[in-house]
């Protein structure tokens, strides 16, 4: 069966559409996109070939529900989500690198701690239990009894002992008060066994992390 210009326009323009949404950066435009060009593959191999090719219409559609899925995720994450001022402020602060839907799942692991000026959070030498986030307050590191850095609102603390496994190598002691965030190691570690993604963002919020106490620590 000879294609027609308007046939022949129709199998080129899904694979045009394709290439378009791999060039955005825009994740809703790409689902988008990706799945009008399904769409267009699906009327082409059902209608326009002499003989349908039922195989390249079943994964199309399979692509096609897969973008459905992904744009109600994304739908759901941008109407249905909300956070409290000082949670959106953690969100944008440390850990945006996560989805809202994500950033929302470690909420629910997580407890608010208030601490007073002479609390410590961690021990030198001894097992950190919990992962903390800095919502207020200020703490000092200390080791061999010497002040050696500050962290204040917007740090993270403990996340070396969380990836190495390791022992405390200073104390942390709030010299004024304020509010953590904390996780329990435990917990959180059999979250992340379950989800590989959140993983990922956890390790690249962390280098974000070191980088900042680098540029304190010199600065």
């Amino acid at each position: 069966m000879e294609e027609s210009g308007f046939v022949s326009i129709l199998g080129h323009l899904e694979y045009i559409l394709l290439i378009v949404a791999f060039m955005l950066r825009n994740m809703v435009y790409l689902r988008l996109l990706t799945l009008l060009s399904s769409s267009l593959a699906i009327v082409y191999y059902s209608f326009f070939l002499e003989k349908p090719l039922l195989i390249n219409v079943g994964w199309e559609t399979i692509f096609s529900l897969v973008n459905v899925y992904q744009l109600l995720v994304i739908a759901y994450e941008l109407y249905f989500i909300s956070f409290s001022a000082e949670e959106e402020k953690i969100y944008k602060e440390s850990f945006s690198k996560f989805s809202p839907l994500q950033f929302k799942k470690l909420l629910k692991y997580g407890k608010y701690l208030p601490f007073e000026a002479g609390d410590y959070l961690i021990k030198e030498n001894e097992p950190v239990e919990k992962l903390s986030f800095i919502c207020s307050g200020k703490m000092e590191i200390i080791h061999d009894n010497k002040v050696i850095a500050y962290c204040k609102s917007g740090n993270i603390i403990g996340e070396l002992s969380f990836l190495s496994g390791s022992l405390a190598t200073a104390d942390v002691k709030a010299v004024e008060k304020g509010v953590c965030l904390f996780w329990d190691q435990a917990h959180l570690k059999k979250l992340l066994e379950k989800d590989e993604e959140i993983f990922a963002k956890f390790q690249l919020t962390f280098n974000d992390e070191l980088a900042k106490k680098i540029v304190a620590h010199n600065s």
